[in-house]
């Protein structure tokens, strides 16, 4: 084969173009071909096959450059100018905090401009929490429960003495009730809880659209904002544990 010759006989490149050319223009089989044969027809038939696809992929390929170049622009917009001082953090942190902050008192009023018209939510929710679930399960705290017409009696009896009432006294009235009031002590908690898990919804969602460019800083403040709701639980639970022994006592 003329190739494997040109290298058995170490021909340069320019020897072996022209003695390929010589061979198939020679060649009784291949003369009627030598147009069409040999490295350049090859290399320029290539050539043409390779413009030939890259006219055909070429406008998809733009197209579709450009689209996920307009995705990279507006994600990059959403991550503002680039901060270099103290200063500019520390006024970018501020900014966040403050929208974040105005974005809870406005879910809390109300005022959001991003209100759903599917359920309640925010301080609507925590309105419904008081006027409707907690006040429906202090109705169903039934007073007269566990309470019968001889413990009525009986605590009448023991609040006359040895004397006979013309009017029925306050006092077993007041300590049949004080035993009734305890029974509001588990709806009360409930409601905390209901109120508690309804603030930690109101914090994950009241987002400024800026903290988005900073995961860590959400994660962070999402923790600190569950935080400072949790440890003010207990202190809610001990107080409506104070009011109902105060008024059981």
């Amino acid at each position: 084969m003329p190739l494997l010759q040109d290298i058995n006989k170490n021909r340069s490149i320019a020897e072996a173009l022209a003695y390929e050319e010589q061979f198939f223009r020679d060649n009784p089989i291949y003369n009627g071909l030598a147009d069409r044969c040999g490295i350049p027809q090859l290399a320029k038939k290539l050539n043409q096959i390779l413009e030939q696809h890259i006219k055909t992929v070429l406008p998809g390929l733009k197209a579709e450059l450009n689209s996920h170049l307009l995705i990279v622009v507006k994600e990059l917009r959403t991550y503002g100018e680039a901060m270099e001082s103290k200063a500019e953090q520390g006024a970018v942190l501020l900014n966040i905090l403050t929208k974040y902050c105005e974005a809870f008192s406005e879910m809390v009023d109300g005022k959001s401009q991003e209100m759903s018209t599917k359920e309640l939510f925010g301080g609507a929710r925590i309105h419904y929490i008081f006027q409707s679930i907690f006040v429906k399960s202090l109705e169903e705290v039934d007073p007269c429960d566990d309470l019968t017409n001889e413990d009525i009696r009986t605590a009448i009896q023991n609040a006359t003495g040895p004397r006979n009432a013309l009017f029925v006294p306050e006092v077993p009235f007041e300590v049949l009730v004080r035993r009734q009031i305890a029974r509001l002590l588990d709806p009360s908690l409930q409601c905390l809880r209901l109120v508690y898990d309804e603030l930690i919804k109101i914090t994950r969602t009241c987002e400024a659209m800026e903290i988005h460019r900073f995961p860590l800083l959400r994660r962070r403040l999402n923790e600190v904002m569950g935080k400072f709701l949790r440890d003010g639980v207990k202190p809610a639970e001990r107080m409506i544990g104070n009011i109902i022994e105060m008024e059981v006592t």
